[in-house]
């Protein structure tokens, strides 16, 4: 059923059901193994400020026990180490992981697929022991892993990922989207957010 909001094919239903939650745009050039692991680790800081602040979300957070949602955005260069920078995105344990794609040198030929970043996170969280569901294009594929700890989808288009990851982190009741993989998607989530009537934060 797409309309359900606990279907993994479907990130975006949920959030539409609570179109009021709180969501943190985060954007980082980080396209290292190291970069990447300096990345999230401000990342869990800003994810643990997000949780202290005040106001009735918070709250119902606190009311429930339940920590931030975190979604990663990620486009990258094809000539990157992929499998250990996702070493580092599945470290931070998001609930989603969007996989894109962006220009590099103002073109496409250097841009890895998306669906080879998918293939280097599952081959990372795999080495970490951390269970994964697959999705291209937001469709199902592969999907049986239900409790799966991380909810991967293959979404070519940024701007489409990241208004995907918006709103699945909308439907977890708020939290942070980390856009990263290279500078280039840092002016492009600043530009979509600041249309999208938001605000994304570099860092």
């Amino acid at each position: 059923d797409p309309g359900d909001p606990g279907d993994p094919g479907d990130p975006g239903d949920a959030g539409r059901t609570e179109s009021l939650a709180p969501v943190w745009i985060v954007a980082d050039g980080a396209h290292t193994a190291d970069s990447a692991k300096a990345a999230f680790a401000t990342l869990r800081e800003t994810t643990l400020l997000f949780q202290s602040g005040d106001g009735g979300d918070a709250k119902k957070k606190e009311k429930n026990n339940a920590s931030p949602a975190l979604a990663v955005v990620i486009a990258m260069a094809s000539d990157k180490n992929h499998v250990e920078v996702m070493r580092a995105v599945s470290k931070a344990e998001p609930a989603f992981v969007f996989c894109a794609e962006t220009l590099v040198s103002g073109g496409t030929a250097r841009a890895a697929p998306a669906t080879a970043l998918c293939d280097a996170f599952e081959l990372a969280a795999e080495a970490a022991k951390t269970k994964t569901a697959s999705a291209l294009g937001g469709k199902k594929k592969n999907l049986s892993n239900s409790d799966a700890k991380t909810r991967v989808f293959v979404i070519p288009e940024l701007e489409r990922a990241m208004a995907e990851a918006v709103d699945a982190v909308r439907g977890r009741g708020g939290g942070v989207v980390c856009v990263t993989g290279s500078l280039n998607v840092v002016a492009r989530a600043e530009a979509w957010a600041n249309q999208s009537g938001g605000a994304a934060k570099s860092s």
